[in-house]
């Protein structure tokens, strides 16, 4: 009997730690490279509603400039507003990062807008290349996260 629960707390053991050495799939690649990226749209969102608090007139040339870009599609109320969509997102390559938790993955992607002054932020934030490595990891609940 102890020779069996020994035997299945190895199994288990060794499904865990093999569980834990998985490569992300394309889908987690994505879904955390999403969340890492459309940070951006919450960006906006809080600028929108620094600009719906401020009134028809803003004093500020540069803040004038963010709510003119950010509310050009509502100009009145500021409601709708333009946000980055990631289209075309590819898995290249996985390796197991060295040194550090995870995996470095080779991946390719390209987003889209409505709006030329988000694209433009997008890429002061990102770079214009769609051809990106990054570190991916997963969080205590297990869900993959891209590294900063």
């Amino acid at each position: 009997m102890i020779k069996l629960v020994y035997s299945i707390c190895m199994v288990m053991f060794i499904v865990g730690c093999t569980a834990q050495n998985e490569e992300p799939s394309q889908s987690d690649l994505e879904l955390a490279a999403t969340k890492t990226y459309m940070k951006i749209n919450d960006d906006i969102r809080e600028i929108a509603d620094e600009c719906r608090g401020q009134g028809s007139v803003i004093v500020n040339p540069l803040k004038a400039l963010k709510c003119t870009s950010v509310c050009s599609f509502d100009p009145k109320e500021c409601r709708i507003l333009p946000e980055i969509t990631i289209n075309d997102f590819e898995k290249l390559a996985c390796v197991e990062a060295v040194g550090q938790p995870g995996w470095v993955c080779d991946y390719k992607y390209s987003v889209s807008s409505q709006s030329e002054f988000l694209l433009k932020m997008f890429k002061n934030l990102y770079g214009t290349e769609n051809l990106v490595q990054g570190r991916f990891f997963k969080d205590e609940s297990g869900q993959w996260i891209m590294a900063p």
